[in-house]
């Protein structure tokens, strides 16, 4: 009994029937989905949680790109130092960026949200539309806010962790 006449066909549906289990966001080899504890830095989680790709900076220092609905973590030495997006688009335009005093050992939940999409005028439309690498400035400080760790947990849940090149 033939299940398939072109068996060829057969295998390449079985196989791309297997494909969703193999494909992942996180590369092979990169972090956990959680940060390990420790007693020297502070651990930071950062949660996008908007319609847009943004450019993570800390202390003005470019550590990755994180996508919309994606989170990452990474860990820092305690002290006063500014967290920044910008649109992974056009890196020139800043998103939101804020200053943060963190301690060793302790865990903070930072979530990127947009309380709206932008609004463009006409004016700001044609100049973009004259000169597209310039961008249209979007940026609010206060779209990058601290959250508590039960609402970190809830959008952490349902959201793929992508690295950054910091430890």
């Amino acid at each position: 009994m033939i299940l398939c006449d072109r068996p060829w066909l057969c295998l390449f549906f079985g196989l791309m029937a297997l494909m969703p289990a193999c494909i992942s966001s996180i590369p092979a080899g990169s972090k956990p989905r959680m940060a390990p504890d420790s007693e020297s830095k502070a651990t930071i989680y950062l949660i996008n949680d908007t319609y847009c790709d943004g450019t993570i900076l800390v202390a003005g220092t470019e550590i990755g790109t994180l996508p919309n609905d994606k989170y990452t973590w990474f860990q820092i030495a305690p002290g006063s130092f500014v967290i920044g997006l910008n649109d992974a688009s056009q890196p020139s335009r800043k998103l939101s960026s804020r200053q943060f005093v963190v301690q060793a050992h302790q865990t903070y939940f930072i979530r990127y949200f947009a309380r709206s999409y932008p609004t463009i005028p006409l004016v700001e439309m044609l100049k973009l539309a004259s000169n597209p690498s310039k961008g249209v400035e979007i940026y609010r400080p206060e779209d990058l806010e601290p959250v508590s760790k039960d609402v970190a947990d809830a959008l952490i849940s349902c959201r793929d962790l992508v690295g950054n090149s910091l430890p």
